[in-house]
């Protein structure tokens, strides 16, 4: 009965499993600046949690995955004024690494990660982009 007491609903349980062990991941790629490290760390990221996505997908809990990689990835940004880069970006930034996934990581994560940096000149407020 404790575990019932502790947890009022499945997705608590969800958020509460995920949150810290991605939360881990994206600290050490905020930590180190260099290229080779983050790389390293976001190849982890999928090794790790690529099931769990796809899964959460198919099971229908996706929106839990999602509001903890956007709460991660809107650490990434200086805060702005009124919200609307950041959400832009976080949400922006998910939906690149989610389509990646569901399309068995064809491209290279290189590729990718170029790809997410371009976006670093839009805004003079990007620390790093994952």
């Amino acid at each position: 009965m404790a575990f019932y007491r502790n947890y009022c609903e499945l997705e608590q349980i969800l958020y509460e499993y995920y949150q810290p062990k991605i939360a881990d991941i994206f600290d050490t790629i905020r930590q180190n600046p260099e290229f080779s490290v983050k790389f390293d760390c976001q190849l982890n990221f999928f090794n790790t949690f690529g099931d769990a996505i796809r899964s959460s997908i198919d099971s229908g809990f996706e929106p839990i995955i999602y509001q903890i990689f956007v709460e991660e990835i809107k650490k990434f940004y200086n805060a702005d004024s009124d919200g609307y880069w950041t959400t832009f970006m976080s949400a922006g930034v998910y939906a690149i690494w989610r389509k990646w996934l569901l399309d068995g990581q064809q491209k290279p994560l290189k590729e990718i990660m170029d790809f997410l940096k371009q976006f670093d000149a839009l805004k003079g407020n990007v620390q790093s982009i994952p």
